[in-house]
């Protein structure tokens, strides 16, 4: 049959095209570029219905009219009405595409590893893709059979093959109840979820499809959750220096009133008094408690570190009463210090208060049976010191502290965790610290 288009209207090359579709037993549309369908074949209407345009089909649709048109034909899944056709794409001339329905993709029959099945590629953009990518066959995602994956997904879920397994498999229990829920409610993503194979990673899940068919998007999201975890830190951190900014002027009036009636005090009981003792105990330890309001007013940056030259001999006899009244009765505390100690130059509140620390702690560690703590402070030569692990200038002779005691020692698995500001492996309700 010979006809020349030009001398006849659309509507009756429309008729004839249709004509010539219904000619054949196969289900067959002439589609547009825009996804309008020029024609349909009696088969197609059948299967199909009235469909005017194509839906919305994403990346391996797109895939597919390109493969047409530079390639001369590619296959995608076509949804539509809640169903899923496989379909066959060809270019057919000048802007015209014919698109012909393919048989359903064979599923496994005798167990979810067998390879018996017809292949489902991902379209060229999924398989190179830097995120995971799947192709899902069943009525429920996590329940379905990964029949194609891309190799980004098998590197975030940590595991040697996923085709053929079920894609619930992948992602921990937890996750899979908490995107249930979510899909309940028509959301398509994203849900945060865990691989169950891959320790401490997390991932972004995105689900699109319906069944039998559906498509799978991973996103390693794990350097980016520990970013926001370290802002979210970061942000509290300044609101507690903030606080204790506040904090620390409102300790320096009450110690300041404390400090006037110990003054006032004194005077009234001199020297060889029987209250003078504890009277000069108050003051010491009232100025102790001005180091540590100092301390504060520096973490929220309104202070300045007070650096002077110090015995470091001195400072620690000094603070052995406190030490010893820190403790329990039944925890000794021995205090050695050399003669030929260096002086040095720091803030005699921070020194003092990280050897509090360091003695409390130690106290605890031992306070279950009782036992002895030990403070020590000597000369070191620099090379020394580099054994020991400091990383500072190291031009002379430098001064050691060592806090030691003979409790049961740090356990491999805290010992990451000595530094971290509020880390405690005391119980709930018993302070901060390691507490070991």
């Amino acid at each position: 049959m010979i006809w020349r288009a030009d001398t006849m209207a659309e509507a009756e090359v429309a008729d004839l095209v249709t004509g010539l579709l219904d000619a054949f037993p196969v289900a067959a549309a002439l589609c547009s570029p825009d996804g309008a369908l020029v024609s349909t074949s009696k088969a197609w209407r059948a299967r199909v219905g009235a469909m005017r345009r194509l839906p919305k089909g994403g990346p391996a649709m797109f895939a597919a009219f390109a493969a047409a048109r530079h390639e001369g034909g590619g296959e995608c899944v076509l949804q539509y009405a809640g169903e899923a056709w496989p379909i066959s794409i060809t270019l057919a001339g000048r802007d015209r595409y014919l698109l012909r329905l393919l048989d359903a993709v064979e599923l496994p029959q005798s167990s979810p590893s067998s390879q018996a099945r017809t292949p489902v590629e991902l379209d060229v953009f999924a398989a190179s893709a830097p995120f995971g990518a799947a192709l899902i066959e069943g009525t429920d995602p996590f329940q379905g059979i990964v029949v194609e994956a891309n190799g980004a997904l098998t590197a975030i879920v940590s595991a040697d093959a996923v085709i053929g397994v079920s894609f619930g498999t992948l992602l921990t229990a937890a996750s899979i109840v908490e995107v249930t829920a979510s899909l309940a409610a028509a959301q398509t993503g994203p849900f945060e979820v865990a691989p169950a194979s891959a320790d401490e990673r997390t991932a972004h899940l995105f689900l699109t499809g319906a069944a039998p068919r559906w498509a799978a998007y991973l996103l390693d999201i794990t350097e980016q959750k520990a970013v926001q975890i370290q802002l979210a830190q970061r942000n509290k951190m300044e609101a507690i220096g903030h606080l204790a900014g506040g904090v620390a002027h409102d300790f320096n009036n009450l110690l300041s009133a404390i400090s006037l009636r110990a003054e006032d005090l004194l005077l009234r009981h001199p020297l060889g008094d029987p209250s003078y003792d504890n009277l000069a105990e108050i003051r010491a330890t009232v100025d102790r408690a001005a180091g540590v309001a100092n301390q504060l007013l520096t973490y929220s940056r309104k202070a300045t570190l007070r650096r002077e030259s110090l015995d470091l001999g001195e400072v620690l006899s000094n603070l052995e009463v406190l030490l010893r009244r820190l403790l329990r009765e039944d925890v000794r505390i021995e205090l050695q210090t050399g003669r030929d100690l260096p002086r040095i130059r720091a803030d005699k509140a921070q020194i003092e208060n990280a050897v509090i620390n360091l003695v409390v702690n130690a106290g605890d560690a031992v306070r279950a049976s009782g036992g002895l703590v030990k403070v020590r402070a000597a000369r070191v030569s620099a090379a020394a010191a580099i054994g020991l692990g400091y990383t500072g200038p190291a031009g002379s002779d430098l001064a050691l502290i060592e806090v030691a005691d003979d409790g049961p020692g740090i356990p491999p698995h805290v010992i990451g965790n000595i530094f971290e500001p509020f880390f405690t492996t005391k119980p709930q309700g018993e302070g901060t610290g390691l507490g070991l």
